[in-house]
């Protein structure tokens, strides 16, 4: 089985909700957070 970590640099993690879905970017080898950000739910979002 293969370790993400050691196969990527970054993962992109995904949390969605009923009002909100956010968004993050991690660096795998540092584990430091390079983008995260919330949209709304709705047509604009």
């Amino acid at each position: 089985m293969t370790i993400v970590a050691e196969k990527y640099d970054y993962v992109i993690g995904i949390d969605t909700h009923a009002r909100t879905h956010t968004y993050a970017i991690i660096n795998t080898r540092t584990g430091s957070r390079k983008a995260c950000q919330t949209f709304p739910v709705s047509p604009r979002g």
